[in-house]
């Protein structure tokens, strides 16, 4: 018998590089994505988030996830923080590729 439980509601956004880089070449591309487990039920819901830096000339530069604040309900949500966390990573905005059409014509 499997009994499940609603999760504690996150209170503090997070992001963690898996592989960190040393620095990130002017080619690079971020890739960003967004995703939410257990849809069906709103209790059970919950979302994180990708990024990926792949340059041309240096191949995988970089990679890393984390979870969005708390108010952030859905994956199209938490694709739109993972572009607040790469905007907020660099002076001049990078080469973003997503697939999330919500946020592509929000901006």
């Amino acid at each position: 018998m499997v009994l499940k439980m609603p999760l504690p509601p996150r209170t503090c956004e997070s992001f963690e590089w898996l592989l960190q880089p040393c620095s990130f070449p002017d080619d690079a591309t971020w890739y960003i994505d967004g995703s939410m487990f257990h849809r069906e039920e709103w209790l059970y819901r919950a979302v994180g988030f990708a990024v990926v830096v792949h340059s041309p000339s240096e191949g995988l530069v970089a990679y890393g996830g984390g979870h969005p604040p708390s108010w952030c309900k859905t994956a199209a949500a938490a694709e739109a923080w993972a572009l607040h966390i790469i905007l907020s990573m660099s002076v001049m905005p990078p080469n973003v590729r997503t697939d999330c059409m919500a946020l592509l014509s929000t901006a």
